[in-house]
């Protein structure tokens, strides 16, 4: 996977370096700057505190931007029934796409997932879909993951399953306030 991105990376620069533009590396970099879909996730940076729905103990994510705001990563520690829940994730704009892109990894298991998706008119609430492995079943499952802002110092992540008649159960609520 990380040869064929660097291998399309290059392929990239390669032909806009023969049709006589951006031949320089910063030229290039410029075409891949961060936007105002950008912003709406620069608004996750900072350090919070999470609480689950239902659970007792604090955990914390740390949202960074990367890569000159092009992305935001996530790193989150969550007491969960007896353990530690650790995930990262990474959040951006894909400018081709036209779509919001997310990746996670998790303590819990060795697989990843990804999703991809919108966010509303109002820049408050990221909707990504994806499909994961169900470790009981060995089949890929439907999943929907959703981070509303309310105001500036509080979230909320809700992850979701998708049922067959196509609604969206709650499998896990996460409240996040900012501390810094």
């Amino acid at each position: 996977m990380r040869f064929a991105h660097i291998t399309y990376t290059l392929s990239v620069l390669a032909m806009l370096a023969s049709r006589g533009g951006a031949q320089d590396p910063k030229d290039f970099a410029k075409l891949g700057q961060s936007g105002p879909e950008h912003e709406c996730l620069h608004a996750l940076v900072g350090t919070w505190t999470l609480t689950t729905d239902g659970g007792t103990g604090k955990g914390s994510a740390e949202f960074k931007k990367i890569f000159g705001g092009r992305f935001v990563t996530e790193e989150v520690k969550l007491p969960l029934g007896g353990i530690t829940l650790e995930w990262l994730g990474v959040y951006g704009y894909d400018r081709q796409k036209k779509k919001f892109t997310a990746f996670w990894v998790d303590n819990l298991d060795t697989s990843t997932e990804s999703g991809e998706g919108d966010m509303d008119v109002a820049g408050k609430v990221l909707t990504l879909k994806g499909q994961h492995m169900d470790p009981r079943t060995g089949k890929p499952e439907p999943f929907v993951w959703r981070i509303t802002r309310e105001g500036d110092a509080k979230i909320v992540i809700e992850m979701l399953g998708v049922d067959r008649a196509g609604k969206e159960p709650t499998i896990m609520t996460v409240r996040g306030e900012k501390v810094k």
